[in-house]
């Protein structure tokens, strides 16, 4: 294994390019930029988490097995998988993104599938995300603004400081899964707290536990519209500081629920 170190950078433009097998300490790290078919695998930052790979306009890439943060920036047909840092993505097409250890960042992608985040996520805008996040203990589990479209969460949050699930705008999202517990830090939190112009908001399939510190199951703010709660499991509402559902939303459908 080839080691680098102090603040330089490893540069890898071009076509048909593979590299194995590196580590890095200090500031170094490895840049693609731009770069077409390559496969990168085995690299690992030895002084921490932080970014260890960074890319910038890359298409047909595949990045694996990565200790350490990875960003990309512009591109389409990326895969990722194996990542044991922070992973921020933006303005990228058909992303693939398997296993990750650490927070995901996404900005504007369209057709991004992260199958499996073991930390928090957040999605700016984009378009067709399909993601799976699991957060125990975090700062939060899910968060959404900048008005993203048709997106399908598939979420397991426990003990959370913060909100388990917060969408502040948006179009069609879809969530389902588990949050429990959520604001175990300081200030008023839900499990699931949907704001700002939300538009055709699903949850449904949801497991929700309020454990005397969420103030609401699931909570739909007065500017949000057409929101459909069906299938929520609310356990105790006397768990819940202030109710199990709270709806100041227009036209919310609400089906069949349970509470105890």
């Amino acid at each position: 294994m080839a080691l680098f170190l102090g603040a330089g950078r490893l540069v890898l433009n071009g076509f048909q390019q593979q590299v194995s097998d590196l580590a890095f300490r200090d500031d170094c790290e490895l840049v693609l930029s731009p770069a077409s078919r390559v496969t990168v695998e085995r690299i690992q930052r030895l002084n921490g988490d932080a970014r260890v790979v960074d890319c910038l306009a890359v298409d047909n890439v595949v990045i694996r097995d990565v200790r350490g943060g990875v960003r990309i920036q512009v591109g389409e047909d990326v895969k990722l998988s194996d990542i044991e840092g922070d992973v921020t993505l933006s303005t990228l097409t058909n992303m693939q993104v398997g296993l990750v250890h650490g927070a995901l960042d996404a900005t504007n992608c369209t057709n991004l599938r992260a199958l499996s985040v073991c930390g928090t996520v957040d999605l700016h805008g984009g378009t067709n995300l399909r993601i799976a996040v699991e957060a125990n203990g975090h700062a939060y589990g899910l968060s959404v603004d900048a008005a993203p479209t048709n997106v399908v969460a598939e979420v397991n949050v426990v003990d959370v400081d913060g909100h388990g699930v917060e969408i502040d705008g948006g179009t069609d999202i879809s969530i389902s899964g588990v949050v429990s517990r959520s604001g175990q830090g300081m200030g008023t939190f839900d499990n699931v707290h949907i704001t700002g112009a939300a538009a055709g908001i699903r949850v449904s399939e949801l497991r929700s536990r309020g454990g005397g510190t969420a103030r609401a199951g699931v909570f739909i703010d007065e500017d949000c519209t057409d929101c459909i709660v069906d299938g929520v499991d609310f356990g105790a509402a006397a768990d819940y500081g202030t109710d199990d559902l709270v709806d100041n939303g227009t036209n919310t459908r609400i089906g069949t629920n349970w509470s105890l």
